[in-house]
C-alpha cells in the first residue's frame, strides 16, 4: 500500500501497528524500500506498507476449486438452479427450486445481493446495497507487478494477471441509468487512470483493451451479516460485504461452527443479522 504524503504515511504506520497486534506480519517501508520491491512505483511517493501474506487470486479458478474441495469432503453441488421459495417445516425447511424440492434441518443463505428475495417469507429485510464498479485491463506486457498494490490517497487496485495484462480498479463506480441500466462510466475511467498514472507513471504508453463492470454488495456499517435468524431455528445467514470470495474460507468455518454448535472462537455480536431493526 503506497503513501504519497506525510499524513498518509502516518495513517499507514497506525495500520501496521494494529496488524502487528493481531499477529499479522506487516512492515512500514521507506520509499527506497518500496522501490526495492516494486521499482515501477513513482519516486514521488513517500513510502508504503507491506504485508507478505496478502495477495490475489483468479476467482474463475478459485471458486470452482472451493467447490471441488467441498465435493471431495462429501458435499453435493447443484448449479443452474433457481430457488423459487422457502418454507419452514416441522423439522426444518423446504426448499422449492426449478429442479424440485429439497428438505433440510438447517439452512444457510449466502447469496449476498440475492438474500432479500430469499428472506422475504421470513419477514426479514436486510439493507444490502448492490453497487456497480468497473475494472480496466491493459494489453499484455512482460512480468512487472509481483504484488497487489493499493494507494492510500485515492481509490486504486493494481495487479498483473498471469496472462500479462495489468488489472486496474479500486471501486470506481459504473453509471446507473434512470431505469436501472448499468453502463460504462467515462468519468470513473478517466479518474481511475489518472490515479494509476500518479502511482505508476511508467504505464502511460500502454493501451487499455477492455473495461468490465461487476457488482459489489455492501452493508451500511461495512460489517458482515453472520448468525441465526431470530425466531427461525436452524436458519442462518452469511454475508461478507465487499470481500468477494476472499472471505469465503473464514465465513465457511464460522458458519460450520454455528450450525454444528461448535466453538466459533470469536464474538459475533457486532455482526448480528437483526442489528438493523
Amino acid at each position: 500500500m503506497i503513501a504519497e504524503s506525510k499524513e498518509e504515511l502516518a495513517s499507514l504506520a497506525k495500520k501496521v501497528e494494529i496488524e502487528k497486534t493481531l499477529g499479522i506480519d506487516a512492515q512500514l517501508l521507506t520509499i527506497s524500500e518500496v522501490l526495492e520491491k516494486a521499482p515501477y512505483i513513482s519516486k514521488k511517493m513517500l513510502g508504503g506498507a507491506f504485508s507478505p501474506i496478502e495477495g490475489k487470486a483468479n476467482p474463475l479458478l478459485a471458486a470452482p476449486s472451493f467447490a471441488r474441495a467441498a465435493q471431495t469432503d462429501g458435499a453435493e453441488v447443484f448449479t443452474g438452479i433457481k430457488v423459487e421459495g422457502i418454507e419452514q417445516s416441522s423439522d426444518g425447511y423446504l426448499l422449492f427450486t426449478s429442479s424440485g424440492k429439497f428438505t433440510c434441518r438447517n439452512l444457510i443463505l449466502t447469496s449476498n445481493g440475492g438474500l432479500n428475495a430469499l428472506t422475504k417469507s421470513f419477514g426479514l429485510e436486510l439493507p444490502i446495497s448492490s453497487d456497480p464498479v468497473q475494472v480496466s485491463v491493459t494489453e499484455i506486457i512482460a512480468p512487472l507487478v509481483k504484488h497487489l498494490v493499493y494507494f492510500t490517497g485515492e481509490k486504486l487496485t493494481f495487479k498483473q494477471a498471469k496472462s500479462g495484462s495489468l488489472l486496474i480498479g479500486g471501486g470506481w463506480p459504473a453509471k446507473v441509468g434512470p431505469s436501472g441500466e448499468i453502463t460504462f462510466s467515462q468519468e470513473s475511467f478517466r479518474a481511475n487512470m489518472r490515479v494509476a498514472l500518479k502511482v505508476v507513471p511508467s504505464i502511460s504508453h500502454l493501451r487499455i483493451i477492455r473495461t468490465w463492470i461487476g457488482t459489489g454488495n455492501g452493508t451500511p456499517d461495512h460489517r458482515p451479516l453472520i448468525g441465526e435468524v431470530s425466531g427461525y431455528k436452524g436458519l442462518y445467514i452469511g454475508m461478507y460485504p465487499y470481500m468477494g470470495f476472499t472471505a469465503g474460507p473464514l465465513m465457511g468455518q464460522v458458519l460450520t461452527a454455528l450450525v454444528t454448535k461448535s466453538e466459533v472462537g470469536r464474538d459475533l455480536s457486532a455482526f448480528a443479522v437483526g442489528r438493523f431493526g
